[in-house]
């Protein structure tokens, strides 16, 4: 009877971690991806992301470097793209 009370307990845990974890795939992380227009590269990773169950939404902009100061990103994790 204890047997059975163990599996029991194991199979209703595994079921629990199933669900959560479908769950939690389910709900897609929203990602905005400022890009310059000519940039191919931009939409192969746009693509990538989607791909990999993320929600992109791709803004684009002529002035890069300004959207990169205003997000606070550094120069040394900057993409050449300006």
């Amino acid at each position: 009877m204890q047997r059975i009370r163990r599996s029991l307990s194991l199979a209703s845990a595994l079921l629990t971690l199933a669900l959560s974890g479908a769950a939690l795939a389910a709900e897609s992380v929203r990602v905005t991806m400022y890009r310059s227009p000519s940039c191919g590269c931009c939409e192969k990773w746009a693509d990538h992301l989607e791909s990999a169950g993320f929600s992109v939404e791709i803004r684009d902009s002529l002035d890069m470097a300004s959207v990169k100061a205003a997000q606070g990103v550094p120069a040394s994790l900057a993409s050449r793209a300006t």
